[in-house]
């Protein structure tokens, strides 16, 4: 909508740093236990991104004038599905 432009609203993410999400797939069968597996994954991924997690929030608080978007959160997000060997762990 075009009032959302008026207002300045939007944030065009291609004008500020180089920041790209990216998705891991972790696929684990049905015999290990899902919550350890989550828990070690996740905690691999925010030590390997955390760095670059801090510097992207910092940089997105920094150049948005919404309040919506300068609340955006950058630490990773972890689902998990069911899969036909097990479940699959999706961190973004």
């Amino acid at each position: 909508m075009n009032s959302f432009a008026i207002r300045g609203q939007y944030f065009n993410f291609s004008t500020a740093g180089q920041w790209m999400w990216d998705e891991l797939t972790v696929p684990l069968p049905a015999s290990i236990d899902t919550q350890t597996a989550m828990k070690g994954v996740l905690d691999a991924v925010k030590e390997e991104t955390g760095e670059s997690a801090r510097m992207a929030a910092q940089e997105w608080k920094r150049d948005t004038q919404s309040d919506a978007l300068s609340k955006s959160r950058t630490d990773p997000a972890v689902n998990l599905r069911p899969s036909g060997s097990g479940v699959d762990i999706e961190i973004r």
